[in-house]
């Protein structure tokens, strides 16, 4: 990734700490973001702030899931010995810190799943980072509009629905140190690794540890306490329909005693939403390529592997045989869902076989001789990847532009002179063309000699598209994108500040009489701020498909 694309991820991080939590807090974030790890001694002089301050803005970035502590040893190069007591460590995660542009779809995923109780839930873990189950209940009440006594069971009752779904998670202890995944950027912002001597062998210990310590948080991740496993069986049985007696209620009651340990922290788990939004990412495009029914199948497939899916970017799902594929299909027909009928499952089956993009595979057959199948959902991503390559290339280079790059994915690397012919195009534009989406980052150029002089006349120019590397660069384009929106946002914010302060001002002045004036600059900022928040989120849903999905 180009050094410019680093800094505009790392920029529009530090941006959103500064809007969200002040400048202080955005001091603290941008030193970590800027200059990796830091002690608290080390923060403490490269800040100029007083102890206190810190402390307080370091437990704003832990409370809102935005920085890692954990504990380093410094060990000798030779002896592997330990050269000095464990100190403290504070990281900037800088995904989490630019997922939050993603925050809005999230509350929007919520509410169309499950309801509204439940998108409360998850507005009061997005706003405050992480909350004990009292503290939840606190935060729910009065936008339910009920006491928190009476608040409680629905509270309870919706997070354990989430946290069944792994939408909420345990907060991880502190102790546990944050891997290469999380310490990284959606643009790269993260310094390479070290590829040899002592600080390489360092760097590896410190992954494995991270490692193994996730791996023993995965155990824990989501385990709810008794009385919430017995709300979410209570849930299932309401989703399905079925009538509710009152003995599980009564056995919901009787495992109070065992208490609901309050003492833990629940947050909300960006992983599960990312996996989420890529199954209908996939199963979208599997419907408008195939046929409605394909995507109501995909969607079922998705659904049944979900729950063995061990990271959100898994290449392809775990095999599903018929039977699990039917019942899937019938739960979705109970919900509402788009569905197909268990007798026209093998036709639908053999057109999803047969296309050639083989975005669903059949990998065995189930003693009963019905096909098992997966979903490959790299090969879905990389086509809608190349997609928006395309559109993008199309929509600033023009149509002839997005032939001849389309040209070059299909027959990987090209002359100029073949270019032209197989595109249909006149000599002089193709080059134009080429060197245009080669200067843009687009299209490599590849010398190869035929003489150790390297005559251009006894050289071969071959042109072709590297996918990975346009799509880097599209993305750190739409990273910058990002950073003038909000920039504009900001300025027209600032600029009528006096007007909008005499807004907020009005409960308490009573009413306030607005000028002919007045009234239009207000509708300005209005429909400036609406259109610049709607290309913000249509801006992040680029972004996500391109690096997060």
């Amino acid at each position: 990734m180009h050094q410019t694309a680093v800094v505009w991820a790392q920029e529009l991080a530090v941006g959103l700490i500064k809007d969200q939590f002040g400048d202080v807090v955005g001091g603290v974030a941008s030193q970590l973001v800027y200059s990796g790890p830091h002690t608290f001694i080390q923060l403490l002089r490269a800040s100029s702030l007083a102890p206190p301050l810190l402390k307080q803005a370091l437990l704003v970035l832990l409370q809102h899931n935005c920085v890692a502590a954990y504990k380093e040893e410094i060990k000798e190069a030779d002896t592997n010995r330990v050269a000095a007591p464990a100190s403290v460590m504070y990281a900037a995660l800088l995904p989490a810190v630019l997922r939050r542009l993603r925050h809005p779809r999230f509350m929007v995923h919520i509410r169309e799943e499950f309801g509204e109780k439940h998108e409360i839930v998850i507005q009061g873990l997005l706003e405050h980072g992480r909350l004990r189950m009292d503290q939840l209940i606190e935060y729910a009440a009065p936008r339910m509009n009920d006491t928190p006594e009476q608040a409680q069971g629905a509270v309870e009752e919706a997070l354990a629905e989430l946290v069944s779904e792994h939408f909420v998670e345990r907060a991880p202890p502190p102790d546990r140190a944050p891997t290469a995944s999380e310490l990284g950027t959606v643009a790269g912002a993260s310094k390479p690794p070290p590829r040899s001597g002592p600080a390489a062998a360092t760097y590896q210990a410190q992954q494995a540890q991270a490692m193994a310590s996730q791996a023993r948080q995965a155990q824990e991740r989501f385990r709810l306490p008794p009385r919430l496993q017995s709300l979410v069986a209570l849930a299932a049985k309401r989703k399905r329909g079925e009538e509710v007696a009152g003995d599980v209620h009564r056995e919901a009651a009787a495992v109070l005693g065992a208490g609901l340990d309050q003492d833990t922290l629940w947050r909300v788990n960006p992983e599960e939403f990312n996996r989420r939004f890529r199954h209908q990412l996939v199963q979208t495009l599997i419907a408008e390529k195939v046929e409605a029914a394909a995507g109501a199948v995909a969607g079922a497939l998705l659904r049944v592997a979900r729950r063995h899916e061990r990271s959100p970017l898994e290449e392809r799902t775990v095999p599903v045989t018929h039977v699990e594929l039917a019942q899937a299909m019938a739960a979705q027909a109970r919900e509402g869902l788009p569905a197909v009928a268990e007798e026209s499952l093998p036709g639908v089956l053999e057109l999803l076989f047969m296309d050639p993009s083989e975005l669903v595979s059949k990998v065995g057959e189930s003693p009963d001789g019905r096909p098992t199948v997966c979903v490959n959902l790299k090969r879905v991503m990389d086509l809608l990847r190349l997609k928006q390559l395309e559109a993008a290339v199309r929509q600033r280079f023009g149509v002839s532009a997005c032939r001849v790059f389309r040209l070059l994915t299909m027959k990987r690397q090209l002359e100029q002179k073949q270019i032209a012919e197989l595109a249909m195009l006149p000599v002089k534009e193709t080059r134009e063309i080429l060197y245009r989406l080669l200067k843009a980052g687009y299209l490599l150029l590849q010398e190869v000699a035929r003489s150790a002089d390297h005559n251009p006349q006894r050289t071969l120019y071959l042109w072709r598209a590297d996918i990975g590397r346009a799509v880097g660069r599209l993305g750190a384009e739409l990273v910058r994108t990002v950073l003038l929106a909000r920039a504009r946002l900001h300025h027209e914010l600032a600029s009528h500040a006096p007007l909008l302060a005499l807004l907020e001002s009005g409960p308490s002045r009573g009413r306030v009489v607005l000028t002919q004036t007045q009234r239009a600059q207000l509708e300005h900022v209005r429909c400036t701020a609406a259109v610049l928040e709607t290309r913000l989120l249509q801006l992040d849903d680029l972004i996500f498909l391109l690096h997060d999905a």
